[in-house]
């Protein structure tokens, strides 16, 4: 995420997401993106080699806390409600706050620090970056529930929500997130469907297969007849290598899609009814 206003311009900036970075212990230094933080820990710095030993050590620690999560979601009005229940394990009484946190991934889009692709980008906190009080004793439970609206610039279906319970306290320049959830907007209860007409939720979709793949690979596309579509295949520094355009002619059409050189592509499939963006790997 951006938590610099400068990077408003860019449409991921986020003045929540930038409260939620100051609500974490802060040294007296500025960091920057890339940088690992867990739990407010800073001290994994901004280089990938140890990152991933970091984040599986983090998560081996056992958890005194379930979480289930569910909802539902209307794409009409982009609205719904989201819920997660606790359930704790723990002997120790625990006080928390629960928050949850939508985020957007696969946003394609230049920046200064020369990033193309943006993942699990914050959008909004809910009820804000600080969360909701909640107490829970031995087995007991608690769900915290809320609704959500989501801006009509944000991609639904490359939306998640993010449920998590943080411990208040701050320990060794920490403050420990107990457990955490997550599920795709799109994974919700879709509510409201039959108000629409012509709509992505139907049989409409796009595959690639092979994928991983040798040389070439083959898009099945699904969608009504006589409907334009483009797609665009990108390489791995986000240059623009090949566009395919067409126009469907029967409900599975196929396109074959070959490569000059190996190695990771991605493709961003726009039509009427169905966007959709993807990586492909070519051996």
């Amino acid at each position: 995420m951006h938590v610099n206003s400068s990077y408003a311009s860019y449409g991921m900036y986020s003045a929540e997401a930038r409260s939620r970075f100051f609500y974490l212990p802060m040294p007296g230094t500025t960091y920057y993106t890339p940088w690992l933080w867990i739990d407010g820990d800073y001290s994994a710095g901004s280089s990938y080699s140890n990152w991933e030993n970091l984040i599986l050590q983090r998560i081996a620690v056992p958890s005194p806390l379930t979480a289930r999560m569910w909802g539902e979601y209307n794409p009409s009005t982009r609205s719904g409600t989201i819920n997660v229940m606790f359930i704790s394990d723990s002997n120790a009484t625990l006080s928390g706050r629960v928050l949850f946190v939508i985020t957007e991934d696969s946003i394609q889009r230049s920046t200064p620090n020369g990033d193309l692709w943006h993942n699990h980008v914050a959008r909004d906190y809910i009820p804000d970056h600080i969360g909701t009080a909640v107490t829970l004793n031995y087995q007991d439970s608690v769900t915290v529930s809320f609704p959500f609206t989501i801006s009509s610039s944000w991609v639904d279906y490359r939306c998640e929500i993010v449920a998590m319970i943080q411990d208040p306290v701050v320990v060794n320049v920490t403050k420990r997130i107990w457990q955490g959830a997550k599920i795709k907007l799109m994974d919700l209860n879709i509510i409201g469907i039959e108000e629409q007409t012509n709509n992505i939720f139907s049989s409409k979709s796009i595959t690639v297969r092979p994928n991983p793949c040798v040389a070439k690979t083959q898009f099945s596309i699904n969608l009504p007849i006589g409907e334009n579509y483009r797609i665009k295949i990108f390489d791995i520094g986000g240059k623009l290598v090949k566009t395919l355009d067409g126009i469907t002619t029967k409900d599975n059409e196929h396109v074959l899609c070959d490569f000059m050189n190996a190695g990771v592509y991605f493709y961003s499939f726009e039509s009427k009814h169905l966007s959709k963006t993807g990586k492909i790997i070519v051996k």
